[in-house]
């Protein structure tokens, strides 16, 4: 139902994390009130048509820019830009060449700097090559054309909008635990969902969860992520057809 309303990306690398992010509330509530838990899935549907699903994703969203601006300074600029330095070895020197190539002969007014013009104005050539980023990002908006580019993109928008809103995951985890202990090991009442198993797993997934968002989801995951977007995007300098 939800895919009705978000496209693929939307879902997948905005709200996704957002919901992985409140998990822990939705299984622990799921377990030890389910009566409420049942109200709360019934709402679901006026959820959606109220555009609450859609905030969810505007708060992800947010967060994953204001992470990424921050990324983008300690990186020292976008992968996509820094993969097209001639200082940078990511790509070997061929297929540099062959990707400058491609651009030059389809990017109106567009060259290369020389590596003694990179050298001397850093700035200036980031800009240039970033120029390029740009065309391509519209040249490849052909999903069906260029698959994988759309892959990478949710997988880094995912990975980005998580550590966005890891602190807010974190704490989550940390209250539903919270809540998870005390009801099996300190209430008076133990038999607040009468299932001991599922409580049980409800405790072990928060827990495994917690572990997830606090040691998984870091900057060196999220760079993983772009650096594989960076080689798709720059890739489609191999296509052999003329540019829309």
């Amino acid at each position: 139902m939800i895919d009705k309303y978000l496209d693929a990306y939307g879902v997948q690398a905005r709200l996704r994390p957002a919901l992985l992010a409140l998990f822990p509330i939705f299984i622990t509530v799921a377990v030890w009130l389910p009566a409420l838990y049942e109200f709360w899935t019934g709402l679901v549907g006026l959820a959606v048509a109220c555009g609450i699903t859609t905030a969810f994703t505007h708060i992800a969203r947010a967060r994953g820019r204001i992470v990424q601006q921050e990324l983008i300074k300690e990186w020292g600029g976008l992968p996509t830009t820094l993969w097209l330095r001639q200082s940078n070895d990511n790509l070997d020197l061929q297929t540099k060449q062959r990707y400058f190539a491609f651009l030059e002969n389809n990017v109106p007014n567009w060259t290369a700097p020389t590596e003694n013009e990179e050298a001397a104005n850093l700035n200036k050539a980031d800009q240039i090559y970033g120029s390029a980023v740009r065309w391509l990002l519209e040249y490849s908006r052909d999903v069906k054309k260029f698959p994988l580019i759309l892959k990478e993109n949710i997988s880094y928008g995912f990975r980005r909008n998580a550590l966005g809103i890891r602190i807010y995951a974190i704490f989550f985890a940390t209250i539903a635990i919270g809540i998870d202990l005390y009801l099996l090991f300190g209430a008076t009442t133990k038999n607040l969902a009468g299932n001991f198993p599922a409580q049980v797993t409800a405790l072990v997934v928060s827990v495994l969860l917690l572990l997830w968002w606090f040691f998984a989801v870091n900057q060196s995951w999220v760079r993983d992520a772009a650096d594989a977007y960076a080689r798709a995007l720059l890739a489609a300098c191999d296509t052999t057809s003329p540019p829309a």
